[in-house]
């Protein structure tokens, strides 16, 4: 059968073309053709050779989000039109129980690291380099917005300190402000002796739950 094409423009609620927009063609069932294309100065894009079936289209960019995360077209004569908006941002506050020297920018430095966690799927992704004004940190709502999933938290975690979640929040009632609050990590400290009453180092010490035999967490203890 002859190939068949999708054309399309990406604009702003105005209707304002918007270029360098990221257009990636996906199946009816939702995986990745491997395909991609970017809008042009007039906002046009298309795709050639294509079957004529219903493909799925999604945007990203990096000022803007799609208005619907994702558009099913048909192959045709027809241009069809995607309408992108501006980001917002989302403020993530972190609440340390004591002074956790905060660095120029603590995420890259590995401080404090922020963790997008699915409740649908019960899987985490971290946030990379979100924007960090001494504050707040600032995540695009576009991370939340083109997901699958709905319902969502926010994980932050820092080394010596227990993780901290924020409360859950849906994909399309995205908070202006999030507050975590992490916890300082509980630790025991014991002294491992000979019988002659000695200090032992390099032991291995194996632990497991109150009221459990799982012996399967170890740590080697040095000192």
């Amino acid at each position: 059968s002859p190939a068949h094409s999708i054309r399309g423009i990406v604009v702003d609620e105005q209707g304002d073309p918007i270029a360098e927009v990221n257009v990636s063609l996906y199946s009816a069932e939702n995986r990745h053709l491997g395909v991609n294309a970017k809008s042009d100065t007039h906002g046009r894009f298309v795709f050639d050779g294509l079957k004529n079936l219903p493909h799925v289209v999604r945007c990203s960019h990096g000022e803007f989000e799609p208005v619907t995360p994702k558009a099913t077209l048909q192959p045709g004569d027809i241009e069809h039109t995607l309408v992108m908006k501006p980001n917002t941002w989302i403020n993530v506050k972190v609440t340390l129980p004591e002074t956790l020297e905060i660095k120029e920018t603590p995420a890259k430095k590995g401080d404090i690291r922020l963790f997008k966690k699915h409740l649908r799927h019960s899987y985490e992704n971290e946030l990379h380099d979100p924007e960090f004004d001494g504050q707040f940190y600032r995540i695009k709502s576009s991370q939340f917005s083109q997901e699958s999933g709905d319902s969502f938290q926010i994980v932050a975690k820092a080394v010596g300190y227990n993780p901290g979640e924020s409360k859950v929040f849906q994909k399309n009632d995205l908070p202006e402000l999030i507050e975590i609050t992490l916890k300082s990590e509980l630790k025991i400290n014991f002294l491992v002796q000979s019988p002659t009453g000695s200090a032992l180092s390099e032991v291995e010490v194996q632990y497991a739950e109150a009221n459990t035999n799982n012996f399967s967490r170890h740590q080697r203890w040095t000192q």
